[in-house]
């Protein structure tokens, strides 16, 4: 290409090498410093190219969010089931259930070190939600007492929320 010294094919492979080495050089120059604040919007951002791990914890702020962006939340509360005395050999079950309009979000066991965790989870069903998909009632901790030959105690927490 050069032995000829066409200057068509010089003048392409210079513009070839410019671009390329402008478009490098802004990729390795530029920084999340260089850009404005509230100058990228959505549109500017491709589907599925920030995950989790880009987002550092607590970056973001109420403030950052439109209304309605966030579903209201107006009551979030932990409720705590009573105990259950596990006897020494037997399982036992415990439950925290949330009040009539709130839906379980998650929970747990509370229990003694003698009890070994056999189960925990969601329970029940009230009335399906818009999408027809389950909504829980409460939370359930299964246990069996192993190790203790004394009866102990187990619990079962929940997080409701309206």
């Amino acid at each position: 290409m050069f032995r000829s010294g066409r200057y068509a094919n010089v003048t392409a492979t210079l513009a070839l090498v410019i671009a390329l080495g402008g478009t490098s050089y802004a990729a390795l120059s530029i920084t999340g410093r260089d850009v404005k604040n509230s100058s990228l919007t959505g549109r500017d951002v491709k589907n599925s190219s920030l995950t989790t791990s880009d987002i550092r914890n607590r970056s973001l702020l109420l403030k950052d969010f439109k209304a309605g962006q966030i579903p209201a939340r107006s009551n979030i509360v932990a409720r705590i089931g009573a105990a259950v005395t596990v006897a020494p050999g037997q399982a036992g079950v415990a439950r925290a259930p949330c009040r009539p309009g709130e839906r379980a979000t998650g929970g747990g066991p509370i229990y003694s070190p003698g009890l070994q965790l056999d189960a925990e989870g969601p329970y029940g069903a009230t009335p399906p939600d818009a999408t027809g998909g389950f909504v829980a009632a409460g939370w359930s901790a299964n246990a069996t007492n192993v190790s203790s030959p004394n009866p102990e105690s187990l619990k079962a927490y929940v997080i409701c929320a309206t």
